[in-house]
């Protein structure tokens, strides 16, 4: 299984050392937490199927339903490849 880390570039770089060991590796855990996170796609459309590029993985919101709708995209780099993951 890949990882954003291996299919993206960061979004925050390494942060520079500072010369207090404890918070450069704290700032480093920060940096590599905020590049684990998947990518998010915020769309008004029934569905993202179709009509959202992303690459897995990624998460999709739907902001345009009666109720909020999260999708997943579970494969692929086109527009096809969302599941559902919840509704209410």
């Amino acid at each position: 299984m890949s990882t954003i880390r291996d299919r993206a570039a960061p979004r925050v770089t390494t942060p520079p050392a500072t010369g207090n060991p404890r918070l450069d590796t704290w700032l480093r855990q920060v940096a590599d937490a905020l590049n684990a996170l998947p990518n998010l796609s915020v769309f008004s459309y029934t569905t993202p199927e179709s009509n959202v590029t992303a690459s897995a993985p990624a998460l999709g919101l739907n902001l345009a339903s009666g109720h909020t709708q999260f999708w997943l995209k579970a494969s692929g780099d086109s527009n096809i490849g969302w599941q559902s993951v919840s509704t209410e």
